[in-house]
């Protein structure tokens, strides 16, 4: 088959692309003379289905030739991929990867050279195909992915992106970070004691009641999911001084970490935010009370009988103040990765407490193509948080099946007192990292 006719526009920057596809938007929503603009980079997954006539696109922007979507960056946290960076490019190690040669291996198993000459990772990444390799990646990489439109630049999560789950940071600040650490290593144990002093500026971010959101593919209208409200945090300065140890031990087959980190305010200069409030029902009064948190993390993991494993995973944060600690420093449970059965991040306050135990039980005698033997999960969970203390532990039992990173869950509240913030029951489908 060919494709129906559509007209075809190689623009020069991508300032100029981003000018063309707004231009279609615009056209769209008055209902003048309105086309549907598509982006082609390789075009391989696109031209295919135009010319099946899938897509009907009334107008193609060909950005594959643009310099400015080729280019790779590296810095000490990240590796900054251009969306037409081609496959091949990545099989054949012209691209910084971080991952130790994963990339490259997962470059070099998608479709055949031909393709990989001219698929490129953005492509990859905004077709989504469910059975593609890179949109998995982005995900177990926690990925971020740099969308850019006349209104804007915004980096959204790879979760976001495809599954609008959206747990993105509330609240934005700008922070300066300096730490001193000394690694003491001996017989399978490092510890690290570090001191240093933190200095940041925050301000809230997005509204107590959205009607826009960043772009998903699933869960953009949400109100759990990509149209999350975002809570106020006080507006102004913090600075801190920070302590803490963190102990690694990998001996014998268990494998543990522990973090402590002991932050004490020197100088705290904020007022509230009452953006979304009413008169007198936001105080005004600035806030100088310094305060004191320790956070403590910790997770280990060591075999059972045969195959079977288990993890524990432990969180908790204690705070002091003369009046109430700054709510940029609350901490937050809810969801499939804390207590499946509350809300997205729906328990919050400057005291935390969440434990985890996971045993896995993998059916070692049944091999699946491509991710191995299946496996049986038992996990159960419990947390609370709140402000100025903890109320009652809510509690969880789940049921768990899955192979390689995938995994399904089933979980309960066990209560016949239930919080007000947990369900009966959930479902949820996670992808899950090695300890």
């Amino acid at each position: 088959m060919k494709s129906a006719a559509f007209e075809y526009v190689r623009p020069k920057s991508l300032a100029d692309a981003i000018g063309l596809l707004a231009q279609a938007s615009g056209a769209a929503q008055q209902e003048a003379q309105a086309k549907d603009a598509q982006l082609m980079a390789g075009g391989q997954s696109l031209v295919a289905m135009m010319n099946l006539r899938v897509a009907t696109p009334d107008l193609l922007i060909d950005i594959g030739r643009l310099d400015e979507l080729q280019t790779v960056s590296e810095d000490a946290d990240h590796v900054s991929l251009g969306a037409c960076v081609t496959h091949a490019a990545i099989e054949d190690g012209k691209v910084e990867d971080p991952t130790n040669g994963m990339l490259a291996s997962v470059a070099a198993g998608i479709a055949y050279r031909a393709v990989r000459n001219r698929g490129t990772v953005g492509g990859s990444l905004a077709h989504a195909d469910p059975a593609a390799e890179l949109p998995l990646v982005a995900q177990v990489l926690d990925a971020g992915l740099v969308l850019r439109s006349e209104s804007g630049t915004r980096t959204l999560p790879a979760a976001a992106f495809f599954a609008g789950s959206d747990s993105r940071n509330y609240y934005r600040g700008d922070r300066a970070t300096a730490r001193f650490a000394h690694a003491i290593n001996g017989n399978g144990i490092i510890v690290t004691p570090y001191v240093g002093a933190n200095l940041e500026r925050d301000w809230s971010t997005g509204s107590l009641a959205p009607t826009k959101s960043p772009w998903s593919f699933f869960g953009r209208k949400g109100n759990l999911k990509m149209r999350r409200p975002n809570p106020r945090v006080d507006i102004g300065s913090i600075t801190s001084g920070l302590g803490g140890i963190t102990t690694e031990v990998v001996r014998g087959g268990v494998e543990g970490k522990l973090d402590a980190m002991l932050e004490q305010s020197i100088r705290v200069a904020l007022k509230p935010d009452c953006s979304g409030f009413a008169g007198p029902i936001c105080p005004q009064a600035q806030s100088t009370d310094n305060f004191t948190q320790l956070t403590l993390d910790g997770q280990v993991g060591f075999p059972t009988f045969g195959s079977q494993t288990f993890a524990f995973k432990g969180h908790a944060v204690v705070s002091w103040s003369g009046t109430q600690v700054p709510a940029q420093r609350f901490a937050y449970l809810g969801g499939s990765g804390t207590l499946a059965t509350v809300d997205l991040l729906a328990l919050g306050g400057d005291h935390l407490l969440f434990v985890q135990g996971d045993y896995i039980i993998p059916f070692d005698r049944i091999q699946l193509p491509l991710v191995g033997p299946p496996f049986l999960g038992l996990r159960y969970a419990a947390g609370s948080a709140g402000v100025g203390g903890l109320p009652t532990l809510i509690q969880n039992l789940g049921v768990g099946v899955g192979a390689s990173l995938f995994r399904v869950d089933y979980t309960i509240d066990p209560a016949q007192n239930r919080s007000p913030f947990s369900r009966k029951s959930a479902f949820s489908f996670g992808v899950s990292l090695a300890l």
